[in-house]
């Protein structure tokens, strides 16, 4: 996602809010729960925010740049709630040069300050010829790995925002 300077209109901004593209059975987990709730309340300062009138206060600070730059944070930070609740994790093969064998790594994505995603973070489950069973990763430790990915993600989110996700 690029920073979206296209929802300007009243229109797009509600759609952008109401659409996060999740399933409903994210209600039912506990944790998802947090993190929706933590969403929710969010959207809804946004919204409240995004449609109050703007009075000219006696500070410079608050200038056309400042008030975007306020608004497309406030949209990353809805966003990276969304990306956590996505679970977008890829498991991939990595090749270590100076060893010459495969390790399993887990992968899932953050967003930049524009709003691109990127790699960030990671965890390596060890030796393909190890990890691998009948092929796959069997699911006991990929849901192990998993977890810790999202905690990372909780974690990194926390300390981005001061806020706890709870």
């Amino acid at each position: 996602m690029t920073t979206p300077l296209l929802i300007l209109s009243e229109h797009s901004v509600q759609e952008w809010l109401n659409n996060d593209n999740l399933p409903n059975e994210y209600h039912l987990d506990y944790n998802k729960r947090m993190i929706l709730k933590k969403l929710n309340k969010l959207k809804e300062d946004f919204r409240s925010e995004y449609y109050s009138p703007i009075s000219l206060p006696s500070t410079p600070q608050f200038t056309i740049g400042y008030i975007v730059n306020n608004l497309i944070g406030k949209v990353h930070q809805i966003e990276k709630l969304r990306l956590m609740l996505s679970e977008t994790f890829y498991v991939v093969s990595n090749f270590h040069k100076s060893t010459g064998k495969n390790y399993i790594v887990v992968r899932a994505n953050w967003l930049d300050n524009r709003g691109n995603k990127f790699k960030m973070f990671s965890k390596n489950i060890g030796l393909e010829q190890k990890v691998m069973s009948g092929g796959k990763v069997p699911d006991w430790k990929l849901t192990e790995v998993k977890n810790h990915i999202r905690e990372l993600m909780k974690l990194q989110y926390e300390h981005e925002y001061g806020e706890r996700i709870d």
